[in-house]
């Protein structure tokens, strides 16, 4: 089903995902940081790739040139916002499909959610003032509208799956 596929991640967490693809999948990944067979991202079909490598010009234009099945990219919460090099090239990524991974919740306000789901589903939410006026309550786009808590869970709850650490753990 997926045949191109690229994984973004901290550089730290590279090795870690190139194991777990080969011991988990048995899929060679080209670890584009320490592995001799990367030559560019034309030349491999599963690429891994840093998030701050892959905002580097000759990658990123490269990256945004191919046709992507999947594009998964670990610590998506630092596509948050919007203006950074890392969430414009997600966005401009051509990808048939996204998964954006994280285990760090919206801290600062709405406009992250909002940023991470019109990566996912551009418009599914309107635009961000469309969904200000809607689904906040103060200026600062902190508080959630009450009123429509319930609308904004079920139209969520189509692009998000929430795990919390005791079904982890079950």
């Amino acid at each position: 089903l997926a045949k191109k596929i690229l994984i973004l991640a901290p550089p730290s967490l590279l090795p870690q995902w190139q194991d777990e693809m080969k011991s988990k999948f048995d899929l060679e990944f080209i670890n584009q940081k320490s592995d001799p067979r990367f030559i560019d991202v034309f030349s491999h079909d599963l690429l891994l790739m840093s998030h701050s490598s892959a905002v580097f010009p000759n990658y990123s234009k490269a990256l945004e040139s191919v046709f992507w099945d999947l594009v998964v990219v670990d610590e998506a919460h630092s596509m948050k916002n919007s203006q950074t090099k890392k969430h414009i090239l997600v966005r401009n990524l051509s990808k048939k499909n996204l998964l954006l991974l994280t285990a760090t919740p919206v801290q600062n306000n709405l406009l992250e959610l909002f940023n991470l789901v019109d990566l996912l589903q551009p418009g599914l939410l309107g635009t961000w003032k469309q969904f200000q006026e809607k689904y906040t309550s103060d200026k600062q786009s902190r508080q959630l509208n009450a009123v429509f808590r319930d609308q904004l869970q079920n139209i969520l709850s189509k692009v998000i799956i929430r795990t919390t650490r005791n079904e982890v753990r079950s």
